[in-house]
């Protein structure tokens, strides 16, 4: 009361600054404490006039019995008592805070047990409990020995109204005293010697008001949230507020340097205390993990971190039952599956004392992602830096040993399943693989020992294969080092869950490989057959040399065995013993034919070597066995090897009438083919016709595999062969006897309405007509009749006539032949020629016309022609009348002008186009212009010089014409047309080269050159001037000067580093260590460009460059560093310089129009191409309005088409992009604007023949087709539709037309310009009248015309199919024409929907049955489709597994 009751006499320690402040709150506080019963005011007394401190006694209320009503009755009032009433704009502010006050405030206040706060009215009749915090127990727990140090549980709970049940929280409260240090000694603070520091760590839920927690009590809470996980009491001193501490307060700094020492002490005894913390986890969470905000508590955390980092903290697993301590880095985290491993194989008893000697495994309980934040503060290593540990743990604790067959597996497993996590040469060179050795041994290998070859381990899928395997190989004595895994580990492999993992990881990553008996088989292929030229990777062919085919072709002969072919007949047909088992005769022989594919004739593949027995003559049976063994090769589809084809192709065994020959040279004409053949024998001396009557006649059998051979049938191919002969013939002189044949050829071909245009163009350009002018093309060339004199028409006209006198008169009999090449023969077009090229010579030269000298010219309009007949009359007058004359004129008026210095770029350049025009007429060499030589009249950069002074500029001289003063013709003086005349001024003796101008170069270096102006190209141009000027012996003087100035320049390039030089190694620097500047600028925008071919180079801003221009489209507008730099430098040029990777969508429209505005430019299809390209990856909505906006439109070639892909073999996905922005774009497909029109004179009746029957074309083979086709999921056609498609078809009806059926494609363009095209077809369907027209003589030799079957297919195909199928008519007409080559036969076209993937439903079988009722055919209702046997040509044998089903059979 004295305290309370004085100033300045309070009996807190060091002038303590904490207190209630309750005049804040309340005017007039009571206290009620032993015995006293005294209130304060804050209004000055009235006796002293001093407030706050002067006590006066309360007599009245409130008084003990009120007192005793709010607290309880019947419980025992506190020895001390505060009575405040509350100012009335405080009480709610006062409410709230009392409501919130913060539940751990009770830990760090040691007076106080319970604190409630309850609401009571004035009458004290309700009462309405707020909060209550309470210390519900309390123990001591942790033994120290130190009195300095204290812990102990507190358990705080709290009751709320605003809470649905009591909220209770554990904390150990860790407290230790400290010595207060001089340096950290405050005056507030001045009679304290020492710190007293609590801890407290939640273990639980803490309990918390709002959504943060305090983190630092001085007694009472601060509003300091720390992000630690555990609360700091200390008597910090704190801010005016009272919400923080004050950080640059020297008291405070040293009582936080002592938290860390406190913790430290605290989180030790925590690790060793098992009862109170059974879970390591709890220990390890009050940690602090996470940074905080205050980069004072950062530092904390720091300090804590150290000293924890240097103790045995890190609970450890040994696998031995022991508890082990150790130093964090000492420790390492492992994985879940590997961790299971150890204990899985410590439960079955293995050893794991080699776990001591490495890094220690973290504990289980420590060993969760959750605590990952923890175990990173600490410094503990990561799954991913102890990558290594695990290759060490197998090899120091001999797992794979140890380990049963499941475990080793699991093991194998742990390896495959993370080989992208720790790469697999971890474990290279420790024994990890199992194998079964030649002792039946298990024995251990190591990765690295199977990638050196040293050994190779198998195993098979099957267990008894694996097991029957691995004892043979034990048996041959594990040849070439190939062993299998153990029986056990092979069964563990295949029957664990991830066997699929494991096995593709051996087969790619460790080369342990699947092994079936065939590929075994062939590991022991060196053995069996008892020879040493086995090597790994080689692959054997078994064959069967000992069978009757074989011998039929080949004789005793094995023309394979060189190439790895081995004949396994006489080997492998004895029986005997093996394994303990003996094998009956041929048992091994038919293991091999079934499971080696051992072969014979005609199924064994051939090696691509030549065939020796095709050069030789074969009888009629050896030439059917080869042609069968084509056939079957051709049947199954495959691939032919080149030189064993080309071998047969060119060898001469095929029997014709001219003894034996090659297929390539032999040919098997029909009766036309015959009669050419005969007429152009001498023409085909080298061909041959096949003997058929040697081969029986069968040999029309084989015309597949002949025409594939190289042989020409029929007709057609006889014509075939003559046309491309006579093509490359044609294209220089021929013989006489050769032009009557080709003249003879074209004739037959007329005949027969046979010629080809496209040949028929290259026989009218061919140069092989001799004319009077030499050979030349038959195309404008005239044959004269007998009615004109050719002496006298050769005179007066330079008409390539045709020599008669060379070939004779025997040339006429061919007009009609010659007049289709294009040969003038009509006598009225040669007369209105002649007369249209006659000239006669002429009187009056016209040297001067068009010439700017102004000379005087008679004018023949005004007198007329007839002044021409007196030229001698005129020229004694002195006109000028002949060549001589008027130069003479010519060269007077021009002396004049150069005189008066009126000799104008005009006048010069006339004169020269006028001698240009007139160069033939004059003399040779210009002997008339010789005065033209010796005067200077040129105008050069050195004034006006004669001819053989001046020098006319080209590339070559630009060169030297920098660093040398040459008298170069003034360009900028006559403008650049003067170069049009260099071959006039060349005449002339302008210098053009550097031979002759090498004595001007000499002349023109005037002083020593500088390094910059030099260049290798002029280094070299100068030393070509001084070679030639030194082989001339020139003036002495002169070359003196010019050698002294040329050894004073730096003219010669040295392997001194140049700039690109250095550029290129600086950039590989930077590329090394991935350099990348803070921020793109335009300092570090800019890129070297090296000059090409050179050693310089300039900078180029990186927004004109890029680092691919794939196709050079942009060569002149951007710079594409590939073309300048190494690949590996992309990344660089990037990321550092904002080099873009390729040309932007706008730059290549720029480029495009560029391309449509220039008028030299002819875009390529490469061109095209790439622009497309470039539009397609880019297409999106935005792009088409661009390219509507700004895209110029390229002609093509004409005016109607597009210019589409077919550069590249593009995929098929671009070119339906393409055709999609073209639909967008408004172009048109030709297939949707052309129109068909036929000539309506082949539907007259006069023009057709009587219908043919139906069913010579529509059978219902061909109908079948059609149903199954348009049945297939694709169209997803109905029944109905199908079968109506099918009826039309049926319905049609059959007409031959005795005339070629014309038709003709239009096409229009929106300018209504339209393109015409017509040609002829063998067959054509009238949809409107349901007739199927069919060209006679087509129709005739269908069998042998491909063209009339392919047209007929097209036919058919392309009626039924909805428009926009084109794709699927031109699959169908495929199929049709393949089934028209064969007959339609019934077994054909079954066949065929097999191979075509095709099925023949039941509804169409019903309807097919039906239509073709009335022709008496039965058909047996649809089933399970069956086919017969391969129908093979007459000798074509069965293979031998085709021999023994049906054997079986």
């Amino acid at each position: 009361m004295e305290s309370l009751c004085s100033v300045g006499r309070s009996i807190k320690k060091g002038n303590d600054d904490r207190g209630i402040g309750l005049f804040l709150i309340s005017r007039q506080p009571h206290i009620f404490s032993n015995g006293y019963r005294v209130r304060f005011s804050e209004e000055p007394d009235p006796t002293c006039g001093i407030g706050f401190v002067v006590p006066e006694w309360v007599s009245g209320k409130p008084g003990l019995l009120e007192i005793s009503r709010v607290y309880g009755s019947g419980k025992a009032l506190p020895a001390t008592i505060l009575i405040v009433s509350l100012k009335p704009e405080k009480v709610e502010a006062v409410k709230q805070q009392l409501a919130e006050f913060h539940p751990e405030i009770l830990l760090f206040l040691s007076k106080f047990k319970r604190l409630c706060v309850c609401e009571t009215n004035c009458d004290l009749k309700e009462e309405d409990t707020v909060s209550v915090l309470s210390v519900s127990s309390e123990s001591n727990h942790v033994k120290l020995s130190s009195k300095r140090e204290h812990s102990h549980v507190v358990q705080v709970s709290v009751e709320d109204k605003t809470l649905d049940a009591e909220e209770t929280c554990k904390y150990l409260m860790w407290r230790q005293v400290f010595p207060v240090k001089p340096e950290n000694r405050a005056s507030s603070r001045a009679d304290m010697d020492q710190w007293i520091g609590t801890l407290a760590f939640p273990f639980g839920k803490r309990l918390k008001r709002g959504t943060s927690s305090v983190g630092v009590f001085a007694f009472l809470p601060t509003a300091m949230v720390t992000n630690l996980p555990f609360v700091i009491q200390a008597d910090f001193i704190l801010s005016s507020s009272r919400e923080s501490i004050l950080f640059d307060s020297a008291w405070n700094l040293g009582i936080l340097q002592c938290v860390s020492t406190a913790f430290v002490n605290a989180f030790q005894a925590c690790v060793k205390d098992k009862a109170l913390f059974p879970s390591m986890s709890q220990v390890f969470k009050f940690l602090p993990a996470q940074e905080s905000s205050y980069s004072e508590l950062n530092n904390l955390r720091e300090r804590i971190r150290k000293k924890l980092r240097e103790l045995n903290i890190m609970p450890c697993e040994l696998h031995n039952d022991k508890s082990y301590f150790t130093m964090p880095r000492g420790v390492v985290r492992i994985l879940p599956k590997f961790r299971d491993i150890l204990s899985q194989m410590r439960n079955k008893g293995a050893c794991l004392h080699g776990l001591q000697t490495l890094k220690k495994v973290l504990h289980l309980s420590l060993d969760h992602e959750k605590h990952r934040a923890v175990l990173d503060f600490l410094g503990v290593d990561s799954v991913k830096k102890s990558l290594d540990w695990y290759a060490k743990c197998i090899k120091s604790c001999n797992l794979v040993s140890q380990a049963s067959g499941e475990d080793y597996i699991e093991l194998l497993c742990f390896v495959a399943e993370n080989e992208k996590s720790f790469a697999t040469k971890y474990f290279w060179d420790i024994p990890i693989l199992k194998y079964t050795s030649s002792e039946a041994n298990v024995q251990l290998c190591s990765i690295l020992q199977i990638m050196k070859g040293e050994l190779s381990l198998k195993y098979a899928y099957d267990p008894e294969l694996h097991s029957w395997l691995s004892k043979c190989n034990m048996e041959f004595g594990c040849l070439d080092k190939i062993f299998f895994l153990p029986s056990d580990i092979q069964k563990s492999l295949l029957q664990h869950g991830n066997s699929l993992v494991i096995c593709c990881w051996l087969l790619n990553s460790v080369r342990v490989k699947s092994c079936s008996a065939f590929d075994y088989g062939n590991y022991l292929g060196h053995y069996v057959s008892g020879t040493e030229e086995y090597t790994k990777g080689k692959k054997y062919n078994y064959c069967l040399f000992i069978s009757e085919h074989w011998v039929k072709l080949f004789g005793r002969k094995k023309p394979f065995l060189d190439q790895n072919y081995v004949d396994i007949g006489d080997v492998y047909a004895e029986g005997g013993p093996f394994l303990g088992e003996c094998t009956p005769d041929k048992v091994v022989l038919d293991f091999m034919c079934e499971y080696c594919r051992a072969l014979d004739l005609p199924e064994l593949t051939p090696p691509n070597v030549e065939l020796q027995i095709a050069s030789s003559q074969l009888s009629m049976e050896q030439a059917f066995l080869l042609l069968d063994w084509i056939r079957l090769f051709r049947t199954k589809g495959l691939t032919i090897p080149e030189k064993f084809f080309g071998s047969i192709q060119n060898g001469k065994w095929l029997k014709t009438n001219t003894g034996y020959s090659s297929p390539s040279q032999s040919i098997l004409p029909d009766l036309t083919g015959k009669l050419i053949y005969n007429l152009m024998k001498h023409f085909l001396s080298d061909i041959s016709v096949i003997d058929q009557e040697f081969y029986s006649y069968r040999i029309n059998m084989y015309q597949e595999e002949l025409r594939f051979l190289g042989v020409g049938f029929g007709y057609d191919d006889v014509q075939r062969l003559i046309s491309t002969r006579f093509k490359p013939l044609a294209a220089s002189a021929l013989r006489k006897e050769l032009a009557f044949s080709l003249l003879m050829f074209i004739g037959l071909l007329m005949q027969r309405n046979a010629v080809n245009e496209q040949w028929l163009q290259a026989m009218k350009k061919g140069k092989w007509l001799k004319t009077h002018q030499g050979y030349n093309a038959p195309e404008g060339s005239v044959l004269l009749p007998s009615a004109i004199d050719g002496d006298s028409c050769l005179k007066i006209t330079n008409l390539r006539i045709v020599d008669e006198a060379f070939y004779g008169s025997k040339i006429c009999s061919f007009s009609s032949e010659l007049g289709l090449l294009g040969v003038i023969v009509d006598s009225s077009e040669i007369y209105k020629l002649i007369a249209q090229k006659a000239s006669f010579p002429a009187i009056l030269p016209s040297m001067s016309s068009g010439c700017a000298l102004e000379i005087p010219t008679i004018d023949e309009l005004y007198n007329g022609d007839e002044i021409r007949h007196f030229s001698k009359e005129l020229s004694a007058a002195g006109v000028a009348v002949d060549t001589t004359s008027v130069v003479k004129m010519i060269a007077a008026k021009f002396k004049s002008l150069l005189l008066s210095s009126k000799l104008t770029p005009k006048i010069v350049l006339s004169m020269l186009d006028c001698f240009k025009d007139r160069k033939q007429t004059l003399s040779s060499g210009f002997s008339e212009l010789q005065w033209l030589l010796t005067e200077r009249w040129l105008k050069t950069r050195h004034g006006y010089k004669a001819p053989n002074e001046s020098i006319i500029f080209a590339a070559k001289w630009g060169a030297i014409s920098s660093i040398v003063d040459l008298p170069l013709i003034d360009d900028a003086f006559y403008g650049i047309v003067i170069y049009k005349y260099r071959d006039e001024l060349q005449t002339f003796g302008v210098i053009t080269d550097f031979e002759a101008g090498s004595r001007l170069v000499l002349e023109g270096l005037k002083s020593p050159i500088e390094a910059e102006f030099i260049t290798a190209n002029g280094t070299m141009a100068l030393l070509e001037c001084m070679k030639s000027a030194m082989s001339k012996s020139p003036e002495q003087s002169i070359l003196d000067n010019f050698l002294k100035n040329i050894a004073k320049s730096k003219c010669l390039k040295t392997t001194h580093d140049t700039r690109t030089s250095v550029m290129k190694r600086s950039y590989n620097f930077l590329s090394k260590f991935n350099w990348r500047p803070e921020k793109l600028d335009e300092h570090n925008s800019w890129v070297w460009i090296p000059n090409h071919g050179g050693d310089e180079g300039k900078w180029v801003n990186s927004e004109l460059c890029v680092l691919h221009d794939k196709d050079d489209l942009f060569d002149c507008r951007l710079y594409s560093l590939y073309n300048y730099y190494r690949q590996e430098l992309s990344t660089l040029f990037s990321s550092a310089f904002g080099v873009r990777e390729v040309p932007s969508l706008g730059e290549h429209l720029q480029v495009w129009n560029h391309w449509g505005s220039s008028t030299d430019h002819q875009v390529s299809p490469a061109e095209c191409f790439s622009f497309r390209e470039c539009i397609s990856k880019n297409w999106k909505l935005e792009t088409e309005e661009t390219l509507k906006q700004n895209l110029t439109i390229i002609s093509a070639t004409t005016s109607f088409f597009a210019w589409f892909l077919k550069y590249g073999g593009t995929s098929f996905t671009l070119s339906q992009r393409l055709l999609d922005i073209y639909s967008s774009l408004g172009l048109k497909k030709v297939s949707e604007s052309v129109k068909l029109k036929v000539g309506r004179a082949i539907l007259t009746a006069d023009r057709l023949k009587t219908p043919l029957p139906r069913n010579r074309l529509i059978e219902n083979g061909l109908i079948k087709i059609v149903l199954a086709f348009l049945a297939c999921p694709r169209f997803d056609m109905a029944a109905k539709d199908r079968q109506e498609i099918a009826a039309s078809l049926l319905n049609l009806s059959l007409c031959e037309s005795d005339h070629p059926i014309k038709v003709t494609y239009c096409l229009t363009s929106s300018s209504n310009a339209t393109v015409e095209v017509v040609t002829k077809k063998l067959v054509w369907w009238d949809k409107n009248s349901g007739q199927l027209f069919i060209d006679k003589l087509g129709h005739r030799d269908k069998k042998t015309n491909i063209e009339f079957g392919s047209c007929f297919a097209q036919e058919i195909a392309e009626g039924p199919m909805p428009e926009g199928r084109e794709l699927a008519a031109a699959n169908l007409s495929r199929i049709i024409h393949i089934r028209f080559l064969y007959e339609f036969k019934e077994e054909a076209v079954d066949y065929l929907l097999v191979r075509e993937h095709l099925e023949f439903l039941v509804e169409d079988n019903e309807f097919l049955n039906s239509a073709f009722s009335c022709s008496g055919k039965s058909r047996a209702a649809l089933g399970k489709r069956t086919f017969n046997s391969l129908q093979l040509a007459p000798s074509t044998p069965l293979a031998l597994c085709k021999k023994r089903c049906m054997s079986e059979q």
